[in-house]
């Protein structure tokens, strides 16, 4: 049975990026967002704070078989919009992606996030699996300077890793289609693994197919 996207995109929504103080207190986005605006209004200007950002450790073992239209597609979709945008990967097992269905027409974009359009998604999920494939990717697009999964990215992997719906086999792959500054698109794939979504490099194998 398909897993309930409107439900699932919610929780991702409410995913919270984690910051540091310069004196080592640490918030979520909207307690960094209020307490800068109250040291603001009291002293001035706000603390120093970090944005904290995820390792990247080695390479997988295992790698990701990809159909070479997964990449065309992939900067295919990343050129129409000049923010932000994503899809989901479906192949017919947790190591191979061989589709890649768009973010929807009312998807949510901007230069540094975007929210998938569920409605639209939730039949076409559907179809794939009665085709008997299944999610196994979460791709999306970055600006330049921006090659690697953000925090925003490893706690929207952490989620879905830990949400049974999703029916992951402990991982999820992230592909990320890097906008160059001279044009066109460079795509890193990364493996978030296990309920803290421990982001390394994925190697991949390119198939015809």
């Amino acid at each position: 049975m398909a897993r309930d996207l409107n439900r699932l995109f919610d929780n991702l929504r409410n995913s919270r990026e984690v910051y540091v103080t310069k004196d080592g207190e640490v918030e979520s986005a909207d307690e960094a967002a209020q307490n800068a605006k109250e040291e603001t209004r009291q002293e001035g200007q706000p603390k120093a704070r970090t944005r904290l950002k995820p390792e990247i450790f080695g390479r997988a073992t295992t790698p990701l078989f990809v159909a070479h239209t997964v990449l065309v597609d992939a900067h295919r979709l990343a050129a129409e919009y000049a923010v932000e945008t994503g899809a989901i990967g479906v192949g017919p097992d947790e190591h191979t992606l061989t589709e890649l269905i768009p973010s929807g027409p009312n998807a949510k974009r901007t230069t540094g996030s975007f929210v998938l359009d569920a409605e639209y998604l939730q039949p076409l999920l559907e179809r794939a699996e009665g085709r008997g494939l299944r999610f196994v990717a979460f791709w999306h697009s970055h600006p330049p300077g921006c090659p690697s999964p953000s925090e925003t990215d490893r706690q929207a992997a952490k989620r879905m890793l830990n949400d049974t719906e999703w029916g992951l086999s402990g991982h999820l792959y992230l592909p990320i289609s890097v906008r160059r500054h001279n044009g066109g698109f460079d795509t890193r794939f990364f493996v978030a693994r296990g309920p803290n979504a421990t982001i390394e490099e994925a190697p991949i194998v390119v198939t015809s197919g």
